[in-house]
């Protein structure tokens, strides 16, 4: 009987929750468990506890003020496990028991609570310790102080702190860094000069403190006084300081930090080596930064990112893909972080292809992922799949932000697809966005490209808040539909509103005044840019005072302003005056200015061609096949004309003599029918601009099928009676079908809307919003 009951009590541990041997005879034990396994449980708990407890009684008196450490095992069992609530019940549970633990087990569990930022549990915790008189150590307090300054209840934390009867420097330490986490430095900074004491890790909290705030001069002042103060320094120092030379984009002191690691041994640590390297790459030094990388003993995937992103940041198109397949090669698996800068290089550098593969291949895309794909075909002239990802980007529940509903509208405004826009528009409404000045700003924007100008004013006059971003879009869209007048009249509202005007401005400003022939205007505002503005003139502000010069036929001005220049004129100066010359007729000033320009720049089409034009509209069919070897034998290609039109929010394209397209029959159909009635209107086909030595009959055949007459037929034929039809040409309109387009405009009816290479015709009832000036 005695050793059954000597066997009752023998136990290899105190509790069979904490997974200690179960019963000896597993058939037993599993029939328990199957039908009661909680009860069974407890029922082995109560027991444990009761143990503890007996051996608790036989202890000697003199031992009641020590802690039991022994009995602190169960509940570093359950801390091992991360049962905080059962670790904290178990507390209680054996206090009824009258079993005591010690400071270790108190410091293990608020350890955990800390970890997993359990307030309510940790406040348990501490009621248990003064319901158990326990006397609280110093580093207990420490925890308990920890805990509420990582909980948020920095008040709270602050009082325990100030109730401490003894504090060491971990003390202070927790409070400081439960200042500068909500970032109220001022407070950790007064704590930092009350210390008695300081180590290392003060130190480097408040200069790491300072570096997070934007406070880099003060970070470093104060690792200038460390270093009198004979502290060591140590990685997360370095590391610390090294994000402020980045910030204050400091490279020289970058290098005298890094000299100052390598002299005190730190420099083979690959957390310090990935700081230096990120410190090289963002002050633009990439080849010190690949210097770093390439000595390193250890390279982690921090490592790789690092130098993939300082490569993409300044411009290295060939080094980024290079060491993206090196490191594919060493079969390291790419994170989410290295194929978003690979993506993002990709983008940058106009490879939408690999760009596109990269994201498909991404597991975890989030909005930024989203948004530069989008970015990429938006900037890239992918306009169409610009939409069509950022209609998945919806499906796939990801929220647009701001920059993801600029670059889709700049989509929408190069298709001119308004349907589009006004699409996008209904999103950002929905979403909350159109107060954003970006948005609201590419919103104008678009309606101003896709011809509705008066949605555009619309958005700009709700407009909360505009900046110098939206004055310029508002001004430059007036400018392009043909209002001139407003653009002028909006640019003297910004001065007067003291919206200091930059160089887009004036583009926008010139472009008003040369497609109106505003050049008294032109040369005030040229003359006042620098004067009255600080404005220096740039070569695209030189272009257009050439351009409205040349247009209005100034053209000896505009010559002697190209030769007086304080910079070498460049192709688009000499490109103007060509233009000038071809509209007025003047051959031999335009032949001058051509073979300039094809010295200029030898590869541009565009001296060729118009030099071309202007010989086929004077009759010299032997200097036009001249031009044409001549192009051949250097390689020169014409810019193929193209105009597309957006129906049901699909663009259609074509080109001159289009047979291609599925209705193209119809389209011809269409046209012979309007071709004929014109006829009987009065007009009459200008074969000036076909420069071809060809029969009149081809001639007229030719121009009757370019591109923007085809466009306009589809639409005619595809759109509900009376909706404006709006098309696009990559090039400027010709003559021919500027007349012909008046006539159509007149004959269905329709308003038809042209945006050219220049800028906007509105034609109605026979007539052009251009008043054939452009």
């Amino acid at each position: 009987m005695k050793q059954s009951t000597h066997n009752k009590f023998r136990h290899p541990g105190p509790f069979r929750l904490l997974g200690i041997q179960t019963h000896r005879n597993p058939v037993v034990f599993l029939a328990r468990s199957l039908l009661a396994p909680w009860t069974y449980i407890h029922v082995e708990v109560q027991r444990d506890i009761s143990l503890i407890a007996y051996r608790e009684k036989r202890t000697d008196s003199s031992m009641e003020c020590k802690e039991r450490r022994p009995n602190d095992n169960a509940v570093f069992r359950l801390c091992r496990r991360g049962q905080l609530k059962e670790a904290v019940d178990l507390l209680y549970e054996m206090k009824q028991h009258g079993v005591r633990v010690g400071k270790d087990a108190y410091g293990c569990i608020l350890q955990l609570c800390i970890n997993k930022k359990n307030l309510m549990e940790g406040r348990r915790v501490q009621s248990h310790m003064n319901e158990n008189g326990f006397k609280v150590h110093c580093y207990i307090m420490n925890r308990l102080v920890d805990l509420y300054a990582k909980c948020g209840k920095l008040m709270d934390a602050r009082q325990l702190f100030d109730k401490m009867s003894k504090r060491d420097v971990f003390s202070w330490n927790i409070m400081i860094a439960g200042y500068l986490k909500e970032e109220r430095v001022e407070e950790a900074r007064k704590l930092f000069e009350e210390m008695p004491n300081r180590d290392g890790v003060s130190w480097n909290s408040m200069i790491a403190g300072y570096a997070r705030s934007g406070r880099a001069e003060e970070a470093v002042k104060l690792f200038m006084e460390m270093q009198r103060a004979a502290v060591r320094f140590d990685k997360f120092t370095f590391v610390s300081v090294l994000s402020t030379c980045t910030t204050l984009m400091d490279l020289q002191f970058g290098k005298q930090v890094h000299g100052h690691s390598f002299r005190t041994g730190f420099e083979e640590n690959v957390y310090l080596q990935n700081a230096l390297l990120d410190m090289y790459a963002k002050c633009g030094s990439t080849e010190d930064a690949r210097q770093v990388f390439d000595e390193m003993l250890e390279r982690n995937l921090v490592s790789w990112n690092a130098m993939i992103a300082g490569y993409v940041r300044n411009g290295h198109a060939e080094e980024t893909l290079a060491l993206f397949h090196r490191m594919e090669r060493e079969s390291l698996v790419p994170d989410q972080v290295t194929l978003a800068s690979f993506l993002s290089a990709c983008v940058r550098f106009g490879n939408v292809c690999d760009a596109r593969q990269v994201f498909d291949k991404m597991t975890e895309r989030d909005v930024v992922s989203w948004t530069t794909m989008i970015t990429g075909y938006a900037h890239n002239g992918y306009g169409e799949e610009a939409l069509n990802l950022f209609r998945e980007m919806l499906l796939a529940g990801i929220k647009p932000d701001e920059v993801t509903y600029a670059s889709v509208l700049c989509s929408s405004a190069d298709l001119a697809c308004l349907a589009c826009g006004e699409d996008v528009h209904a999103y950002i409404i929905r979403s909350g966005f159109e107060v954003d000045v970006l948005v609201g700003s590419s919103l104008l924007d678009m309606y101003a490209k896709c011809g509705n100008i008066a949605n555009a004013r619309h958005v700009f006059n709700r407009m909360h808040a505009r900046n110098l971003v939206s004055w310029n879009a508002i001004i430059s869209g007036c400018a392009l539909n043909g209002l001139p007048d407003q653009a002028i009249g909006l640019f003297e509202h910004m001065v007067r509103a003291g919206i200091k005007p930059n160089h887009i401005t004036f583009v926008g400003v010139f472009s008003a005044c040369r497609y109106a022939g505003l050049v008294d205007e032109g040369r005030r505002y040229f003359n006042s840019m620098s004067e009255d503005y600080g404005v220096t003139p740039r070569a695209e502000h030189f272009s257009c005072m050439v351009d409205l010069l040349a247009r209005s036929g100034y053209l000896e001005e505009a010559e002697e302003f190209i030769n007086n220049l304080p910079v070498e004129p460049d192709g688009m100066m000499w490109a103007s005056l060509l233009a000038g010359c071809k509209i007025h007729g003047n051959m031999e000033l335009g032949k001058q200015v051509a073979e300039t320009l094809m010295e200029v720049e030898p590869q541009y089409p565009g001296p060729y061609v118009m030099l071309s034009n202007i010989y086929a509209a004077a009759g010299s069919w032997d200097d036009v096949a001249t031009i044409a070897k001549l192009m051949e034998e250097r390689g020169v290609r014409k810019t193929p004309g193209y105009s597309w039109i957006v129906v049901n929010n699909k663009v259609h394209k074509f080109i001159a003599e289009d047979r291609s397209h599925a209705q193209w029959e119809k389209s011809y159909a269409a046209l012979e029918i309007l071709a004929d009635k014109m006829k009987r209107a009065g007009y009459v086909d200008n074969t000036n601009f076909v420069l071809h030595n060809v029969s009149d009959q081809w001639k007229e055949n030719s121009i009757g099928y370019h591109s923007e007459k085809l466009a306009i037929a589809f639409g005619i034929i595809n759109m509900p009676s009376g909706t404006p039809i709006r098309v696009m040409k990559n090039l400027s309109v010709c003559g021919n079908c500027h007349t012909a387009i008046k006539f159509i405009s007149k004959i269905v009816g329709q308003e038809i809307i042209v945006r050219d290479a220049n800028l906007f015709h509105y034609f109605r009832d026979g007539f052009c919003s251009c008043k054939d000036y452009w």
